[in-house]
């Protein structure tokens, strides 16, 4: 059996380990000069960090496995827990997982305190009912937005000062779009989260996947063709050539699905498949990093994260030497630090030239963090349109139903059916290639 790949991230790469493990013959496409999706790591000479997903946690069981089977551990290392809490007239540092640094938080009474850690109490002692990357588990808790459901079992405050800066500088969109089912998975274990990443960039792992896999890059797919044959058919007009597949595993971003399935008949992609597809929406996130002297930014924590009831245009900034000496490769003087834009952020600057989108965006940090110093060089900016699939209210009940209904030769995977996290892309390249067997 020949199974073509369309897209080298996590979900792809997976999928494609899986089925060569079950002895198919597989090709991936990747529309980059690069693999990894949103974990390619960014490498020049004398730098090299990640310019999408920069950690996993101690709670990606299945990502873990794969870590161990592919002998990676030796390049795991533990990233910095602590973080600066950014309100619009306070900072409060709070270190992720520690009791203590949260009943100091300054922003929070003693009787929200108490509302917030028996509420996670609850949630950590009933954690068996959830999981992050679980997409029948995700359906269950999936009845409110974030906000909702943090004003309905804690309240106001707690949702400020607590929840959205759990959630929105890591996915960019806002608590009030999305499913509480994701936060739920995560207060569950708040308690004992841990962060990793690799030492040689999160793209470790999609390489380590497709080792011996054949992969054409530069290769964007834009539509497929089933033959009268039942084969699937994809023509890659740069290298003037046509392929024919048993099958095919479309992981990619939902839009980009969408435009190579739209015009397929019903036989192969059902109505509700190609309803679910269309209406995804995405936040978009530009990642913009530039390199200081280390000596002009001594005194700036790792992590500064907004937080307080206010729309922020910076999500989040990062001080990469400084969250692990080993988490980047930098020259010795210097440090690099990355501005992560909120959607709204990146709204306004994703279609600006490029000195330009530099010079907004460094404003912008300065806004947020007025010690950082008046110049910066530019060293590389990501600017992502569809960066993290919206998980509205009810999205999870439809992935999970989408995931019932999936049937060769046309199979889907991505983070759009599960959760935006490398755990939850995993999962789903694993259950394409189950589809497959």
């Amino acid at each position: 059996m020949q199974v073509a790949i369309i897209g080298a991230g996590p979900a792809g790469a997976t999928a494609a380990y899986e089925l060569k493990k079950q002895g198919k013959e597989v090709i991936v496409f990747e529309k980059d000069a690069v693999l990894g999706g949103r974990t390619q790591t960014y490498r020049s000479d004398t730098i090299q960090y990640d310019t999408g997903a920069g950690f996993f946690t101690n709670f990606y069981p299945t990502l873990q496995a794969y870590i161990e089977k592919l002998g990676l551990d030796r390049n795991v290392i533990p990233l910095e827990r602590s973080v600066q809490l950014v309100a619009a007239q306070q900072v409060a540092n709070y270190r992720f997982g520690s009791i203590a640094s949260f009943w100091r938080l300054p922003f929070l009474n003693m009787f929200d305190k108490f509302k917030m850690m028996r509420h996670t109490a609850h949630l950590t002692l009933n954690r068996q009912h959830y999981d992050l990357a679980d997409i029948e588990k995700l359906a269950q808790h999936d009845k409110y937005s974030i906000a909702e459901y943090s004003r309905k079992f804690m309240n106001e405050k707690i949702y400020q000062y607590c929840i959205r800066p759990g959630v929105e500088p890591f996915w960019y969109f806002s608590c009030e779009q999305v499913s509480s089912a994701m936060v739920t998975a995560l207060q569950s274990r708040a308690a004992d989260a841990k962060f990793f990443t690799f030492s040689n960039g999160m793209d470790v792992v999609c390489q380590s996947l497709l080792k011996d896999i054949q992969i054409f890059y530069n290769a964007p797919i834009e539509d497929i063709e089933i033959t009268p044959q039942q084969k699937v058919a994809i023509t890659l007009e740069q290298y003037n050539q046509r392929l024919l597949f048993d099958a095919v595993v479309l992981a990619c971003p939902a839009d980009a699905a969408w435009r190579i399935v739209q015009f397929l008949p019903p036989r192969h992609v059902t109505d509700f498949q190609r309803q679910f597809i269309r209406e995804q929406q995405y936040a978009s996130n530009i990642h913009a990093t530039f390199m200081v002297n280390a000596a002009d930014v001594k005194k700036i924590p790792a992590y500064l994260y907004p937080c307080g009831n206010f729309s922020p245009d910076v999500a989040a900034i990062v001080l990469h030497r400084k969250k692990h000496p080993q988490s980047a490769i930098i020259p010795a003087d210097k440090e690099l630090i990355s501005i992560y834009l909120s959607h709204q952020g990146s709204q306004a600057i994703l279609y600006l030239a490029e000195e330009m989108s530099y010079q907004k965006v460094w404003q912008l940090g300065r806004q947020f963090c007025p010690d950082l110093p008046a110049l910066a060089d530019p060293i590389f900016m990501a600017k992502r349109p569809n960066a993290i699939p919206l998980h509205k209210v009810g999205r999870f009940v439809k992935a999970a139903a989408f995931q019932e209904v999936q049937r060769a030769p046309i199979v889907f995977a991505g983070d759009y059916l599960n959760i935006a996290t490398v755990e939850g892309a995993i999962r789903t390249g694993i259950r394409a290639a189950e589809i497959l067997r």
